[in-house]
């Protein structure tokens, strides 16, 4: 049987400046997909020098100074000895000092609330070979190669590269039957970028931006353009411009598979693919007899469901059957093998990595389980990445590991957290939210009438609530009899304000005394149960000082008895408002200061939190009087 000869064409689409997408195809087949947004600098592989900011012996580790928003993680069996003394046997941490200097590499991007992972075993890779830095001399050949005296062959050379130097040098899977001079050559540009880096770092003062590993194109090139690549499809100019001047200058006989995309259509949706790269967004993935696979990706680990669904009857038996055994599977069985495909193809085009746990269907059967154990293995054996798969349990349960090859997970870079549910998934019911809006309330309400020790204050309480429109409506109209309830029983004076970037689960809740306007601190609002967001969130304080919501802030003044007294006309309520023009540019002027995204960088948060309350309170204070 004749192998299937078609080779591989590479897409490029960087129409628009501030995306990069490439899309390895075979024909109208997607194969692989890489994403950059090009306004999010990648710095995985980047090398710093950097400083030991903190040293955590608990959690044998250090935290240092690169120069980011956030601590790199360095651990303990990630630094080098060059860098411990001789009581490296007694207590290695005793070696290490703060503000020490050292030359790390990131290998693994921050996500979440987690800063980069760090290491000082610097790695460079190049096109035929990977040179590991500061480890024990030895060659390593791609367990992708297979033929034994290629890899004889390659072992050689990799020795041969080795003898006057100190590191360790991986071969590629890209050197199959490679020249000795192209891998020589190779490596000879990696230890001159060495020498380059070693000599920088010696000149500069921690922490400080030492090497770039390059933007999207030049990686993808590197890792993913062969001899099996027909063309490279470019669309947009400028990044035409620059492929086309990179190859010039290291395979210059290339150069003719470098084509320029010219139609109307999209690039991608010439060729077919843009429906399954759509697919990688998406939670649920339909197979072909029927059945689906779900796709949940949390912090620590992913989970893979496979479920039944409606599964044709259609399907023939080859479909159906183990070829090798000629046995006719069941159902479950032949969704089982269906899934397999689908579940490698969207691991590796999401670049799916850390713990991976895959629950199939009805894998009680012995022989089923052995089947599909064997198609996983043999499905990732193409893999890029290091993988390592286990037996699939009683519970019809597979683990496995996968390591992260690219610098983002495709799927990260062009998603954020959902505004309304914050990643959960659900959210509460308009009623729902309407009840704890109100239960909350009370609570805070009742807790702070009980610390007040002064019977005969009758101080007036404003309560303030900005929630979504829908939840707005449903108090004001199914919940008045409650609202007015609880300021009878509190002494209260309830106020409702739409709230345009608040989702069905999120709404704010201020407490203001009435006649000076300050917030009442003493009250502890149980913020992380009643909503999603926070009151000192960037978003509020635009939105209480935005110059668009002066007509509110106008009405609310006007339909206020204690306002109407100060403002007579409507003119005099307008200059009120110009007056307070002046503080609104101020406070303005101080968003860079009361960013959440900056406050890191603030020595004491509280005293920023508290800046943030004495300018609102200024704002308040000033439109008042």
């Amino acid at each position: 049987m004749k192998k299937n000869t078609q080779k591989n064409t590479i897409l490029i689409d960087a129409y628009f400046s501030n995306e990069t997408r490439v899309a390895l195809v075979k024909g109208n087949k997607l194969i692989d997909f890489y994403s950059q947004d090009n306004a999010i600098t990648a710095i995985k592989g980047n090398i710093y020098l950097a400083k030991i900011e903190q040293i955590e012996p608990s959690l044998q580790a250090v935290f240092v100074n690169y120069g980011g928003e956030k601590l790199g993680f360095l651990p303990f069996n990630e630094i080098h000895p060059i860098y411990l003394s001789d009581n490296l046997n007694k207590n290695p941490f005793l070696a290490l000092k703060k503000d020490q200097s050292l030359l790390v590499q990131i290998n693994k991007n921050s996500k979440g609330t987690k800063g980069v992972m760090m290491t000082t075993y610097i790695v460079i890779s190049g096109r035929y070979t990977r040179i590991l830095l500061n480890k024990v001399s030895k060659t390593i050949i791609s367990r992708k190669i297979e033929n034994k005296n290629e890899r004889e062959r390659l072992e050689k050379i990799g020795d041969d590269l080795r003898k006057s130097n100190e590191f360790s040098i991986i071969i590629r899977s890209s050197s199959i039957y490679k020249t000795k001079k192209e891998i020589y050559n190779d490596s000879s540009y990696l230890l001159t970028l060495w020498n380059i880096i070693q000599e920088k770092s010696r000149d500069e003062i921690a922490p400080s931006f030492i090497y770039d590993e390059g933007d999207i194109i030049l990686r993808v090139m590197r890792d993913l353009y062969d001899t099996n690549i027909e063309s490279i499809i470019i669309s947009g100019k400028n990044t035409f411009d620059k492929l086309n001047l990179f190859i010039s200058l290291i395979l210059p006989t290339h150069i003719n598979k470098i084509l320029q995309y010219s139609d109307i259509e999209p690039i991608f949706s010439k060729h077919k693919i843009e429906r399954q790269i759509s697919s990688i967004y998406n939670n649920k993935v339909d197979l072909k007899n029927g059945g689906y696979i779900i796709i949940n990706q949390t912090e620590a680990l992913v989970a893979i469901d496979v479920n039944s669904g409606k599964p044709t009857r259609s399907s023939s038996v080859s479909q159906l059957s183990y070829q090798k055994n000629k046995t006719v599977a069941s159902n479950s069985t032949a969704i089982n093998i269906d899934a397999v495909s689908t579940i490698v193809k969207q691991v590796i085009l999401r670049d799916l990595s850390g713990i991976i746990v895959i629950d199939f269907i009805d894998m009680h059967n012995h022989d089923d389980r052995i089947l599909i154990e064997k198609m996983i293995v043999k499905a990732f054996s193409n893999d890029k990445a290091k993988t390592k798969i286990g037996k699939i349990s009683e519970f019809g349960l597979l683990e496995m590991t996968r390591e992260r090859i690219g610098h983002s997970n495709t799927v990260e870079v062009n998603r954020i957290i959902c505004p309304s549910c914050r990643g959960r998934g659900r959210v509460r019911t308009i009623p729902a939210s309407g009840n704890a809006i109100l239960r909350a309330i009370s609570a805070d309400l009742f807790k702070l009438r009980s610390n007040n020790n002064k019977k005969e204050d009758n101080n007036v309480i404003r309560v303030s609530i900005d929630a979504n429109i829908e939840i707005i409506n449903y108090l004001l109209n199914y919940k008045r009899k409650e609202i007015v309830q609880i300021e009878k029983d509190y002494n209260v004076i309830i106020t409702i304000t739409e709230e345009n970037k608040a989702g069905y689960d999120c709404f704010f809740i201020d407490y203001l005394d009435y006649d000076s306007n300050n917030y009442i601190d003493n009250i502890s609002i149980p913020m992380p149960s009643i909503s999603t967001m926070n009151r000192n969130d960037k978003e509020k304080l635009q939105y209480k000082i935005n110059d668009d919501n002066k007509e509110k802030k106008r009405n609310f003044l006007k339909n206020n008895n204690k306002f109407n007294n100060k403002f007579k006309n409507q003119n005099e309520a307008d200059n009120s408002f110009k007056d307070s023009d002046n503080l609104i540019s101020d406070i303005n002027n101080h968003k860079k200061k009361l960013n959440p995204d900056n406050m890191q960088k603030n020595a004491d948060t509280n005293i920023v939190n508290d800046d943030k309350k004495s300018l609102l309170k200024k704002l308040w204070n000033k439109i008042i009087n």
